[in-house]
């Protein structure tokens, strides 16, 4: 039976500060000063279930936006994801050992949001299986392991981590640490308290498998 190998997507392998710069620069473009924009993602992200249409609608009470002319800027972000994995992402996914991982995408976050991206990221074919939560890992993995099974995950939040290892103590969690992360996400923070394996980057998270 193969091991299930499960992969974040946002800050694993989707640069998700260099994407929000041009959704903010949408955003800028509608009339919005960055401190309203910053404000309004970091309200939106309070749920983990961060969508650009839902600060959208909290932008508009602060005043009116062309929201056609917005929507039009975004779906021609969309079109670009595939610029937005890291360089190391492709590389490594096409490194797993298919005989001996089940490997699986598992993001957290608006699944509507989270589909566009990783559809557009082109990364489907690498995976058995694409995985959308918006409740936590740690909870919804009930729905994919067994409580003694051992499994892999690799994620940069250091805070999931922790609590799918405290719940599945046979799982081996490691947490990636990219050099630039969403500093605009209220729960970044959480990620610096993690205490067991960390790597830089994808190639060090391949000597673990």
């Amino acid at each position: 039976m193969k091991e299930k190998l499960f992969v974040d997507f946002n800050g694993t392998l989707f640069d998700t500060e260099a994407f929000k710069k041009e959704m903010y620069a949408i955003f800028i473009k509608a009339g919005f000063d960055i401190d309203e924009i910053k404000a309004t993602y970091n309200a939106e992200c309070l749920d983990y279930k961060y969508s650009p249409i839902g600060q959208m609608k909290r932008l508009e009470k602060i005043h009116t936006l062309d929201k056609e002319a917005a929507n039009r800027r975004f779906e021609k972000l969309y079109l670009n994801c595939q610029d937005y994995l890291y360089d190391d992402s492709i590389d490594f996914l096409k490194s797993v050992d298919r005989d001996k991982y089940e490997l699986d995408l598992f993001t957290l976050g608006d699944t509507k949001f989270q589909s566009i991206k990783v559809e557009n990221s082109k990364i489907g074919p690498y995976f058995d299986n694409v995985i959308y939560t918006e409740i936590q890992k740690w909870e919804y993995l009930d729905n994919l392991v067994g409580q003694k099974e051992k499994f892999i995950t690799i994620d940069d939040r250091g805070d999931a981590l922790a609590e799918i290892q405290k719940k599945f103590n046979r799982s081996l969690v490691i947490q990636i640490t990219r050099p630039i992360k969403d500093k605009d996400d209220p729960f970044i923070k959480q990620t610096s308290n993690f205490a067991g394996i960390n790597v830089k980057n994808l190639k060090q998270a391949r000597q673990y498998l």
